[in-house]
């Protein structure tokens, strides 16, 4: 039996390295940028909540997706301290939207720390923001890992009032009896169905049979990756009761969300008097 030898092992070793040993220190100053990703109510059409979305920060001399600086961070040891920092940034802004839910991504190996909710907690506390404002993502495939442990942090969250969503839901295995057995409070169907509802009668029947478990679950469904005015009309016809894409807004930083909702409430204000 052979083994070859790839060069590019090592590069991708030491980029990792390198990305891990400036993420700690990014923090430790806690300089990690935090974007915001309104979700828009189908039943009044305006925002019903917002999603918070880690950013590498614009300071630093590289770019490094989310995606990518996550998976360092689990493998490096760092991913408990970034997702408490997520956590922390997030719900310090939420503090300014009292009417607006917030869900944050946790990852898989969050979960597996026996100090996690009680972490959670002492940091939603730290802010004053009740509960059922909060709402904790998390993808199929993470939930692979170790179903058993998520199954029992979720009846934890839930305990204390806070909501769990299963994100991107339609890229990986999820079955009925798997949605079930973790009582999720909300479905998020991923956008490589929704981009093809228009064109695949099969893709809008995956969203419409979601909508079906998912009511007989007491789920909520959002909509994921919206970018077209005819997507809207399909997916409020099929009975959709969140929407969230780049039709609406992409994400943003804490400061345009709070301007969003001060002209609305101004335009409010002014169609009152009218």
């Amino acid at each position: 039996r052979k083994c070859m030898y790839d060069a590019s092992f090592d590069v991708e070793r030491a980029e990792a390295q390198s990305i891990a040993s400036e993420l700690r220190g990014i923090i430790e100053s806690k300089q990690l940028e935090i974007a915001f990703q309104p979700v828009i109510s189908v039943r009044d059409m305006r925002i019903s909540g917002v999603e918070a979305l880690a950013r590498w920060p614009q300071s630093s001399s590289r770019k490094v997706t989310a995606d990518r600086f996550v998976a360092v961070a689990e493998t490096a040891g760092l991913i408990d301290d970034l997702g408490e920092l997520i956590l922390d940034k997030a719900c310090a802004a939420a503090r300014n939207w009292p009417d607006l839910r917030l869900a944050v991504n946790i990852s898989a190996v969050q979960l597996n720390n026996p100090r996690f909710v009680e972490r959670a907690m002492a940091i939603i506390e730290s802010h004053g923001i009740p509960t059922h404002r909060l709402e904790f993502e998390i993808t199929e495939t993470s939930l692979i890992r170790d179903a058993d442990r998520a199954k029992q942090v979720f009846k934890e969250l839930q305990r204390y009032g806070i909501k769990v969503a299963l994100d991107d839901f339609g890229t990986g295995f999820s079955s009925i009896g798997y949605l079930r057995t973790f009582s999720f409070n909300r479905i998020k169907i991923d956008r490589s169905i929704i981009t093809k509802v228009l064109s695949n009668p099969a893709e809008l029947a995956i969203v419409q049979g979601t909508l079906l478990v998912a009511r007989g679950l007491s789920a909520e469904v959002t909509a994921e990756g919206v970018e077209k005015q005819e997507e809207v009309a399909v997916l409020k016809l099929a009975g959709c009761t969140e929407l969230q894409g780049y039709y609406f807004h992409k994400p943003m930083p804490a400061h345009a969300i709070s301007e969003l909702l001060t002209t609305r409430k101004a335009r409010e204000a002014e169609r009152a008097r009218a």
